[in-house]
Parts: C-alpha cells; structure tokens; sequence
C-alpha cells in the first residue's frame, strides 16, 4: 500500500483512525520522554499515567478547531471569526486542563508539582496553542492539496476538452476541402483522380486514427503534409510555383497530430486558389538541437488581405492548440508585407 502522509478521506475509514492513534501516540511519547529526562526523579510510569490522562482534552481542543471552525470559518475566508472562535476554545480547553491537572492528576498520582495560582489555565491554554496549532497546519495542508489537485483535474480536463473541439472542427476542415477538390477532377475526368483518391485514404488513416493520440512522430506529420501537398499540386500543378526544403528529422522527435498542415492549407487557400497568376509557395522544415523551425511563405492577393484575415477557422485553431499544448515552447511569427510568411518554432526534444 502507497503511504501518503497527506492523504484526504470522505469518511472514517479504519486506516484514517489507525493514523489519528499513530499520531497521538508519537505526539504523547514526546511528551513523556521529554518530561522524563527533565525530572527523572518522577518514575516513567507516572508520567506515561500523566500524559494519558490529559491527552483527551489536548485531542478535544485540537479536533474542535479543525474539524468544527475550520470548515465555518477558515475555509469560508471568515478571518477573523475564526481567531476569536479559536482562541476562545484555546481558553475554554485550557481552563479544563488546568482543573483536570489540578484536582485530579496530581492528586490522584501524588505529584508534587508547582502551587497553582489563579491564571494557571492561561498557560495551560498556551500549551494547547502548539499542539493544536500542528493539527491545523497538518488539515490545512491536506485541504489545500486536495483542493490543488482537484482543480488541477479541472484544469486538464478543460484542456483535453478544448483540444478535442478545436481537433473536431479542424479534421471535417480539411476533409470537406478536399473532397471539393476530388470532386472538380472527377467531374473534368482528370487522370490524376485515382492518384488523388490514394492520397486522401491516406490522410483520412492519419486524420482518425494517428491523430486521435495526444502526440505523433514528427515524421509521420510531415508525411501527412507530403500526402495533403502532393493533393494540391495535382490541383493547381499548372500555377504554381512550389519549392519545399526539408533537413533529415530525427525518427523519435514528436508533435501533436494535425499541427502543420493548416499553415499550409491557408497558402494554398490565399496562393494559386486566389491569384490570377503563377503563385509562389516555399516551405522550408528544419531541426537542429531539440528546435524544429517550419516555414511557410506564399504569395497573395492584396486585394484579399481582409478576407484572409477574417475567413476559415485554420489558423484561429492551430493558435488555439499551440497555446494549449506548448505554452512556453513556441513562438509564431506571421507577417504579411510583399508575402505573407509564417515561421513557426517548436522546442521538440527526441525521446
């Protein structure tokens, strides 16, 4: 059984009660060998005798402020109820041991200790301070973890949600492109049809099945990037013009599935399927010392500036995901002065 000091329970289970005994009994033999080796005079058993007469009290003021004010007011942010309510149990439990020690330990046991005057119980509520102040720091603690915990469960849970909405809405985006673009060759009887068939299977294995992990190699991304450009090019081979330069990729290096291709598809979408002309496209790939650089650099329209602001749901989405999955671990450049230009870098170590 995993030992975790901090543990949180719903109920009083027979392993929560074992650790409330286990830590009674370190905190009472403490006490007991403390006073021991003080006053050695007094024999072991009388102060073991001593201790466990007085610990239920110790044990009621403890559980009273964590278990009783701590959930009214601490955990409520009602300050400075809990301090007077608090330190009004301080008071009330040490005058309690302070009339436990006086007229009955010490008489029963024959102690012969120091003459009790009037504000003796203020000390004995001082004594309490420690030992229920540990209690409180201790469920405190423990409180906050579990609170830590929870929420970091929420806060993933938030995450896997948005990346599998934004994932959903890019997959059907590129699908219903392409599918658009097979249909035009059909209807022409383009011969490259069957080619372009080959090409989509592909992309739709990667799309529902290597992309439903939260990473891929990157190989296989750029693979899938070779299989949508090669469906572009069959598209728009006559007016464009495309150069692609890539450095040899590391075969354990990964990336979260379905990141690169969107930079690409919105070049081709604002390039060839705009412009009257020859369209430019180069794609440069790289990666050295645990930093993959992509670059993606088009021609476009001027004319189309604002609608290439304003439409598809792309590259809205491919932020949205470098946001969440490498917050700290990418920079993305985009300019749009003669070409429009994205560099995207990724720190992406080889497993």
């Amino acid at each position: 059984m995993k030992w975790n000091a901090l543990k949180k329970y719903d109920s009083w289970t027979f392993e929560r009660i074992l650790r409330h005994v286990l830590y009674w009994g370190l905190w009472s033999a403490f006490f007991v060998n403390l006073n021991y080796l003080v006053k050695e005079t007094t024999p072991y058993k009388s102060w073991l005798l001593f201790e466990l007469s007085v610990l239920p009290v110790k044990i009621a003021c403890a559980y009273t402020v964590a278990y009783f004010l701590m959930p009214r007011f601490l955990y409520r942010k009602k300050y400075w109820a809990f301090i007077l309510s608090s330190s009004a149990s301080m008071v009330f439990f040490g005058y309690i041991l302070y009339l436990d020690y006086k007229y009955r330990v010490y008489p029963i046991m024959e102690f012969k200790g120091e003459i009790y005057f009037n504000l003796e119980f203020f000390y004995k509520s001082l004594e309490l301070v420690y030992i229920t102040s540990l209690v409180v720091c201790i469920k405190f603690f423990q409180t906050y973890l579990h609170q830590e915990k929870v929420e970091h469960e929420l806060r993933q849970e938030k995450t896997t949600a948005e990346l599998n909405y934004l994932k959903s809405q890019i997959q059907p985006h590129f699908l219903f492109n392409t599918l658009n673009n097979l249909y035009g060759m059909v209807l022409s009887k383009d011969k490259q049809a069957p080619n372009t068939i080959v090409k989509l299977s592909e992309m739709l294995g990667y799309m529902l099945y290597d992309s439903a992990s939260d990473t891929v190699l990157l190989k296989d991304e750029l693979e899938n990037l070779e299989n949508y450009i090669a469906l572009e090019k069959i598209r728009y081979d006559r007016k464009l013009d495309l150069i692609v330069n890539a450095s040899d990729i590391p075969d354990s290096v990964e990336i979260a599935p379905m990141l690169l291709v969107p930079f690409v598809e919105n070049a081709f979408k604002h390039g060839p399927a705009k412009e009257d002309g020859v369209s430019k496209i180069s794609i440069d790939i790289a990666y050295a010392d645990g930093v993959f650089t992509f670059k993606v650099d088009n021609s476009f329209s001027k004319d189309e500036m604002d609608e290439r602001i304003q439409s598809g749901i792309g590259l809205s989405n491919v932020k949205k995901r470098l946001e969440l999955i490498y917050p700290d671990k990418h920079t993305l450049t985009i300019s749009d002065e003669d070409h429009f230009k994205i560099i995207l870098t990724l720190k992406l170590d080889a497993k």
